[in-house]
């Protein structure tokens, strides 16, 4: 099985404020990860969003505290050495993933 780990933090701000917000005349924009706290700021400044934009957070129907664990293994690295703690998350990924479930 090969697991594959990617991080690309994207600034789409002036993308998106040239080619999309100046251009329509409304915009819906959906997902259960748009807030963080129960608020827009990250959202509207990654997303370039105009400052008259309007914000409406959904409870969630999903019962996220039940419907998983997380569990935050002891690794025998120091996080701060990217090389180590890289190599400790490699060799436990894959003893700790379920192969049979996330299909």
């Amino acid at each position: 099985m090969d697991i594959g780990i990617s991080c690309s933090p994207v600034l789409a701000a002036i993308t998106l404020q040239e080619s999309l917000w100046q251009r329509c005349a409304g915009a819906v924009l959906t997902s259960a990860t748009l807030s963080a706290l129960g608020q827009f700021d990250v959202l509207q400044m990654r997303a370039g969003l105009p400052p008259r934009t309007q914000y409406h957070r959904i409870a969630s129907p999903f019962d996220y505290a039940n419907a998983a664990s997380f569990i935050v293994p002891k690794l025998n690295c120091d996080p701060g050495n990217s090389a180590q703690h890289t190599e400790a998350i490699v060799e436990m990924l894959p003893k700790v993933l379920d192969k049979r479930k996330g299909r």
